[in-house]
Parts: structure tokens; sequence; C-alpha cells
């Protein structure tokens, strides 16, 4: 039995020690606009929306439309009302994007204005505009841009990128190649779905978007099994009294936590699929200086993508090796481990997300918010890195487990496993805070822009008194002191409640209660003046790294297998 413990535990550390391979962030860091710029008042047939960066399908309206958001109409219609002043009507086959640029007030003028910007990719729109005082809006296509006054016509752009305005009526300031034939398209009152056409279908552009669908409905599944076995875990560890409903507690933790890194990896996965959609769509307007600064942002969603992978591939290699043993001890430890490794691969994503938006960013010209991107992935370093030596320390209990104790030792083990776990989830949350403000920053949502960095500065409070649990773990696991820990394994949930509650689990929160109300809530404690010298220091340090082969009578050279004796 000693021997298969050991066996297990060798296994899951040489993954583990793989794992802190892997980089812990990226390698360097480097609001516009109003509330919504319009929402889509109608919609029928089949209409794709990139709200936020997200793909989705439109299943009702009203729907808001925020700068950078794209609209794809395939066998489908809709119209969207403009906060500028107007109303712009997509025939089927049409996909266009919204952003906010500055742009000349007047023609061949230097001084500049904030401006609504259309971007027909593909399709016909019908528009009437009439704009409020102090707004400017105009569209653009691949060939030509059309400054709007009060104006109504239609906009056709073919798969080519040739374009033909209409004027009903009213003027515009154009610069580029265009014609202006009648147009025979029924988008202002037409209401018949034909099917779309192959050859709008088979568009590169139309074909980045269909990926990014299915990427992102992947993305949705994962994440509503996540949530499940998230709730089955909380019923089932509220209800575990006996050592066999605890263990298989532990079962359904390491369950939820392949769960949650699947979802975290599926979510990558699609906003990595955005950012190329959105590559493709600065192509076709041919923003090849846009593309051009968007590289470095480009390059770093690839790797931290690469990192998710990988962190997936070791939780899930984790669990195969956790299959190997049924004691309540042993395998509890090991759900704490994978659920640490979930929340490690959790914030790789966000860094994926963060990165994702100042693509979009600097595609749309928003350099300002794509710079507020790129500094917020950057900030997701020391969650990660905090993560990696939560992880470490969970690893040493493990080993410690794995070589025998008495009962209460590893009763504190397994506590002790559980806050790091708590405690690593925060950072989590906190990585998924910076990303929240990246989002709304690129986005132009100035409202859930302020929320998401109110968040912000409540992580500062969550993650610092994190740091203090993690620094007490080690100290109070030495002196035994059970009391203590399930103190702080209680401090340490509701601390992990609180987090994951105001980082919104993925979405901006709506809300955010006082800062009073948050320390009430956690209980905060005053910290001593030598806890804020270790906080000033910077993340929790971290163990050395364990070699598997040291002291179970292996050679020390990690070139030799850890199931070497």
């Amino acid at each position: 039995m000693a021997l298969a413990r050991k066996l297990i535990t060798l296994s899951v550390l040489s993954l583990f020690l793989i794992s802190t391979l892997l980089p812990t962030g990226s390698e360097a860091a480097i609001g516009n606009g109003t509330v919504t710029v319009g929402y889509i008042t109608y919609a029928k047939g089949q209409v794709l929306v990139r709200t936020k960066g997200k793909w989705m399908r439109l299943k009702k309206t009203p729907w808001p439309v925020y700068a950078t958001d794209r609209i794809v109409t395939k066998s489908g219609r809709a119209s969207i009302n403009l906060v500028d002043g107007g109303v712009v009507r997509m025939n089927i086959d049409t996909s266009l994007r919204i952003i906010r640029r500055n742009i000349p007030k007047r023609l061949f003028s230097s001084a500049m204005v904030k401006a609504t910007e259309i971007n027909v990719l593909a399709g016909g729109v019908w528009f009437q505009v009439k704009l409020k005082k102090g707004r400017k809006m105009q569209f653009r296509t691949p060939s030509m841009t059309a400054a709007i006054r009060g104006t109504e016509g239609d906009l056709s752009v073919d798969l080519g990128g040739l374009t033909n305005l209409d004027l009903k009526e009213g003027k515009t300031d154009n610069t580029g190649t265009f014609t202006s034939n009648p147009s025979t398209a029924d988008t202002k009152d037409g209401s018949s779905l034909d099917a779309s056409s192959r050859r709008f279908l088979d568009s590169r552009q139309i074909k980045a978007v269909d990926t990014a669908v299915q990427q992102h409905d992947i993305a949705y599944k994962a994440i509503a099994r996540n949530l499940e076995l998230e709730q089955r875990l909380k019923t089932e560890t509220s209800e575990a009294t006996t050592v066999t409903a605890k263990t298989h507690a532990a079962r359904t933790a390491i369950d939820a936590a392949l769960a949650r890194s699947a979802a975290a990896l599926a979510r990558a996965r699609a906003n990595m699929s955005a950012t190329k959609e959105e590559i493709v769509t600065a192509e076709t307007l041919q923003d090849h200086e846009n593309i051009a600064a968007a590289q470095e942002s480009i390059g770093q969603a690839r790797r931290s993508l690469a990192r998710v992978i990988e962190s997936d591939q070791i939780v899930q290699s984790m669990a195969e090796s956790a299959e190997f043993t049924s004691e309540y001890y042993l395998t509890t430890i090991l759900s704490t481990l994978l659920t640490t490794m979930a929340y490690s691969t959790e914030a790789h994503s966000a860094s994926v997300l963060a990165y994702t938006m100042a693509v979009l960013g600097h595609s749309a010209g928003n350099t300002s918010g794509a710079e507020i991107a790129e500094t917020e992935a950057g900030k997701i370093t020391k969650d990660l890195s905090n993560i990696g030596s939560l992880r470490a320390e969970i690893s040493k209990m493990l080993t410690q487990v794995s070589d025998g104790m008495d009962s209460k030792g590893e009763q504190a083990m397994v506590t002790a496993s559980l806050i790091a776990s708590e405690v690593a989830s925060v950072f989590a949350a906190d990585a998924v805070s910076h990303a929240n403000v990246a989002v709304e920053a690129v986005c132009g949502d100035t409202a859930s822009l302020e929320v998401a960095e109110r968040a912000e500065k409540l992580f500062m409070l969550f993650t610092n008194r994190a740091l203090a649990l993690a620094r007490m773990l080690s100290l109070n696991v030495e002196a035994g002191n059970t009391e203590l820990l399930d103190e702080s394994l209680s401090d340490a949930q509701k601390l992990s409640d609180a987090a994951e509650e105001f980082s919104g689990k993925g979405e901006t929160p709506e809300s955010l209660p006082d800062i009073q109300e948050i320390e009430d809530s956690i209980d905060q404690d005053e910290p001593t003046p030598e806890a804020q010298d270790q906080e000033a220091e910077g993340p929790v340090s971290a163990p050395p790294a364990l070699d598997p082969t040291q002291g179970s009578g292996g050679t020390g050279d990690r070139n030799v297998s850890p199931y070497t004796f």
C-alpha cells in the first residue's frame, strides 16, 4: 500500500514539475466613446453578432451594440438604431463592424472629433441619418469613405470590395472609389428572407466568422458543464459527513477541476478565433498599419493560448493518475492540486482574452483602449506566479502525506490544501477582473468600465488578504494548529466566494457594494507591520521545485523516470 501511494504521488508530481516549467505570464506588457453606439431593434432570420468580443446567434431584441462589435446577416435582416441619430437596416448576406474613431472635423481639416464609423465589409444597407448636434458619423468600405450629414441612401459592397452609393437625399463628403448607380435592393422595406449565396458563405471573412461562432458555441457548452459540476460539488461537500462521502466529493472535485480547465481552454480558443476573424476584417479594409500595431498582442495571445493548452493537458494527466487512489486524504489533496492547476488554466485564459481585446482595439484604431488591454494582460503575470507558488505548496503536502503521517497530521494537510486551493481561486478571479477592464476599455462601455475598474480596486483587498492567508498557511501546518487552520479555511472560503462574485464569472458585474461592505464580509484584519513588509516583496514565495527522484531511492537525475526506485 505504501509503495502504491508513493507511485501515485510521484506520477502526479512529475506532471506538476512539467507545469512549473510553463511560463507564468506574458513576457512583457508593452474608453473611448459612449456606453453604447446603438441597439439592434429588429432582427429576422439568421443574424450573428459579436458583442464585446464574444460571438453568438442573436435571439432577442433590443440588443446593445458597442464599439468594435460586428453584425452579420446570412439569410436574415437586422435594423440598428444609432445613438448619434439615425437608422441602418441590413439586407441579407451583409457583414459590418461598428467602431468609434477620431476623424477630421471637416474635410481636409486638421482638427479631430470622435465619430461613429460603420464598416460595411460586404452586402447592402439602407441608412437614414439625422445627426444630433455635435455628433459625427461615416460609412467606410474597402474602397471608399463617406462622411454623413443629414442623409438617406443605399450602400452596397461586393465581395471584391467594389462599392455603390445611391444617395436618395442629403450630402456626403466622399473619398475613394465607388459608383453611384440606382439601387434595386429592398433593404429599406424588405422582409423576405432568401437563402444566403454560396459565394457569400464561402468567402474568407464569413468562414472566419463561422469558425468563431462555432468555437464560442463550444465554450458556452463547456461553461455550462463546469457550472453544473460546481453546483453538484457544493451540494455533495455540504452533505458529506462520512469519510466515504467526503472521498466521493473529492472525486467530484476532480471532475469539476477537469471541467473548469476545459471551459477555460474553450474560452481561450473562442477568443483566439475572434482574434483571427478580426485580422481578416482589418485585411479586408486594408488597415495594414493597424494590423502591424496589433502584431505584438497577436503574438502574446498565441503564446498565452499555448500555455492554456499545456496547462489543460497537465490537468487531464493528473486526473488520470488520481484514478489509482481511493484513500480519503490522498484523494482530497490530489483534488486540490488539480483544482489549483485548473485555476492556472483559467488565469492563462484570461490573458488570452485581454490580448484579444488589445488586437480588437488596435484593429479599430483605438490605440488608447488597446494599450489599456495590454497593461491589464501584463498584470495577470503576478496572479499566475501566486497560483504557481500555491501549487508548489500543495505538491509538498502531497509528498508528506505520501511518505506517511498520523491521521491528525493527514487531516491538517487536507485542510491546508483546501485553503491553498481556495486562495488560488482568488488570484484566478483577479486575473478575470483584469480581463474585464480590458474588454470594457476597448468596447467603449464607459459605465461598465467604471464598474470593472472599481472591481479591480476591490481585488487589491482580496489579493492582500489571500496573500496573508497563504503566508500563514505553512506556519500553521508546521505548528499543527488545527484550530487556526479551520478558521483560515472558513476565511478562505468566504474570500473565494466574494472574489468569484465580483469577478463577474467572466462578465463585468452590473454593480458593486462599497469597499466597507466587502471588508465586513471577509472579516478583514489589519495587517501587521511584518505582513505589510512581506506584501511589498511581491508574490507568495515559492518553495524550491520538487525533484520526484529525491528521497525515494532515485538518482536525483531529472532525466531518470520518476518511477525509478
